[in-house]
């Protein structure tokens, strides 16, 4: 200003004026100054690039473009103000624009590091990793103190689902500049991605304590006191991400399922109608919205909202990772089949494919349409886990099952097959409300053969007490924990009944060193068959179920296959369970012979297991005028 006060004529003074009013947040004043300065000269293509950039910040894109073409025209052969025009090109979205714009600039000037490091993200937008990374590993190599080349990186490795690589370059931003909250702020992002909870939380922290306005912060925070199950401390660390951002639709829908967990159902579903008033297409929030619509039992609007599951993932590239990931899983995007998918239209004289997807739990669940498909379709071909091909091959006769390969089973990609449908998708057209469900003792078949000797076994060991089978934890990657218990909480109910009852673990998995340790502690006997392995023969572990008086387990696939199997069956829930099993109910329209047990608050397995203890002394009080054999008889 002073040297204006000298020479008021002098373009350059303008311009520079201009970038100091931009750095201390004077948008409006700065844009005046520019404009000045191209009064005085009209051919100062500078004066346009910065002219452009002001407009930007601004979100005045139209004027942003027309100041870049402008300079562009002056002098083509800046290396700098392409690369700024291709700044603005990349937020705008044209990444095919901002790469060319870009690739002007390195041929103008191939050493500039900073041109190789942003065009790396704009070809990290068209998914294309692999020029990305060398785009950023060259702008490296030619400035190794370009930390933004260096956080670049580390978020194409976060995207790419690698955290450790993007670990240790994000430390090396860090190490040359330290006091950038956003290197803070994508570090944080990748030890959360890396599971590393506790240290992802510092992160943010520290993100926050450079800069308080980052919104994507709080959120990061609140979804990570959402996995430690605070979801008090979640719901505020959602709602100081909104308060900065009032249109941050992701929010919302964490908002809503941290609501959900609470118990608070009519405020998670406003959660999630917010995310869709701000973003109407977003997949999640439909998705979760549709969950939460079933756990309410609102079929016929959930079972719409539940296709979305298909659609979760930011990106095409997420959606098919996901299903070659899946032992199970088949993609919409990339379906492995050829015929049409069945839109609930008559299957009079037609045929249809059933392919397996989720878990195994899922499929024995939705299995019990097969019987209801039985009645519409000429014939049904379904293609299902290994494991359970004997138990269905018994228990659907007439349906013709396929073990789950990659390719197809050549039979399944037959074009005469008239339509295809996920097993998850059945309910959208065979479910619409509750009276429309199987009413059924059961719909599975244990071998008999084999039942009646696991019987004859158990009895022998137990001395004619009462059998029950337990399982206590899930190993759901994503909702395990929230719902599995550790073998202390049964402590208590286990010796409780220890004289009246024999206790067989049907826990899956490799827990026998947990189960030793247990017993070692607490002298409770539980046993252990060594000869069935439910993870390999899920037929033997249907006949050891059906062999028992009773199950008694979490929710898992032990429950599922209890149900299914008509075996009394007592599923014991957390606060606000898996949509499947509704709300404030004992009883599951899924499976006839399932009770359900709930807790009276969060984390209140102890109530559970008084409920169940009162109910088990109460069966037990029926049975004691019996003799074993009447009792105990198949």
């Amino acid at each position: 200003q002073q040297a204006l006060k000298l020479n008021p004529n002098i373009a350059e003074i303008h311009n520079n004026l201009g970038t100091v009013l931009k750095i201390t947040g004077e948008i409006e004043e700065a844009i005046g100054a520019y404009k000045t300065a191209i009064e005085i000269n009209p051919g100062y293509p500078y004066a346009y690039s910065n002219l452009g950039v002001a407009y930007a910040e601004l979100r005045h894109f139209e004027e942003a473009l027309q100041a870049f073409q402008q300079a562009l025209k002056l002098n083509p052969n800046i290396a700098e103000i392409h690369n700024s025009y291709g700044n603005i090109l990349y937020g705008l979205n044209k990444l095919e624009e901002a790469i060319q714009a870009y690739q002007h600039a390195i041929r103008i000037n191939p050493k500039h590091s900073q041109t190789h490091s942003d065009i790396g993200v704009s070809f990290a937008g068209l998914g294309q990793f692999d020029k990305a990374i060398n785009s950023c590993k060259r702008a490296i190599e030619l400035d190794g103190h370009n930390y933004e080349a260096y956080n670049n990186l580390g978020n194409i490795y976060n995207e790419l689902g690698q955290p450790e690589d993007a670990l240790q370059v994000f430390q090396k931003a860090l190490a040359i500049k330290p006091q950038v909250a956003e290197i803070h702020y994508n570090f944080a992002n990748a030890l959360k991605a890396a599971d590393r909870l506790e240290v992802a939380l510092e992160a943010y922290k520290c993100a926050l304590d450079i800069n308080s306005n980052i919104p994507g912060a709080y959120n990061g925070i609140g979804l990570i006191f959402h996995d430690f199950g605070d979801f008090n401390q979640s719901i505020d660390a959602y709602q100081s991400a909104l308060g900065l951002k009032s249109d941050y639709f992701e929010v919302y829908n964490n908002l809503g399922n941290s609501l959900k967990c609470l118990g608070r159902i009519e405020e998670a579903i406003q959660a999630y109608n917010c995310a869709l008033r701000i973003h109407p297409n977003y997949d999640e929030a439909e998705h979760n919205l549709g969950l939460t619509l079933l756990t309410k039992g609102i079929f016929s609007r959930g079972w719409v909202l539940y296709e979305k599951r298909w659609r979760i993932g930011s990106t095409r590239r997420q959606v098919e990772q996901y299903a070659e990931q899946s032992d199970f899983c088949r993609s919409y995007v990339k379906t492995d089949f050829p015929q049409p998918l069945w839109d609930g239209s008559r299957l009079d004289n037609k045929s249809i494919l059933i392919w397996m997807e989720q878990g195994v739990g899922d499929h024995i669940m939705f299995a019990s349409l097969l019987l209801k498909l039985r009645y519409h379709a000429q014939r049904i071909f379904v293609e299902s886990e290994h494991r359970l091909l004997p138990i269905f091959q018994r228990s659907f006769p007439g349906i013709d099952f396929l073990p789950v390969q990659s390719p197809p089973h050549s039979r399944l990609l037959d074009e005469s097959i008239d339509f295809q449908a996920p097993v998850g998708s059945l309910p959208r057209y065979l479910l619409p409300n509750e009276d429309s469900f199987v009413k059924c003792v059961s719909y599975l078949e244990a071998c008999r053969h084999k039942t009646e000797v696991l019987r004859r076994k158990y009895l022998q060991l137990s001395n004619c007490k009462f059998i029950i089978g337990i399982s206590w934890k899930s190993k759901n990657s994503s909702f395990g924990k929230l719902k599995s218990t550790s073998l202390d909480h049964w402590e208590s109910f286990l010796s409780h009944f220890q004289q009246d009852c024999f206790f067989i673990s049907l826990q899956y998995g490799d827990v026998q060193d947990e189960v030793d340790a247990f017993i070692g502690k607490s002298g409770i006997k539980i046993y252990r068959d060594k000869d069935i392995d439910p993870l390999e023969n899920l037929d033997d572990f249907a006949a050891q179920v059906s062999a028992l008086d009773l199950v008694i387990s979490t929710s898992n696939t032990t429950v599922h296959m209890a149900g299914a199997l008509g075996k009394p069956v007592w599923t014991l829930l957390h606060y606000v369970p898996d949509w499947r099993w509704m709300l404030s109910r004992s009883d599951s329209p899924w499976y006839s012979s399932m009770t359900l047990f709930r807790p009276e608050k969060l984390g209140d397995w102890f109530s559970v297991f008084q409920q169940v203890t009162v109910n088990l002394e109460k069966l037990l009080l029926g049975k004691k005028n019996g003799n074993c054999a009447e009792n105990r008889g198949l």
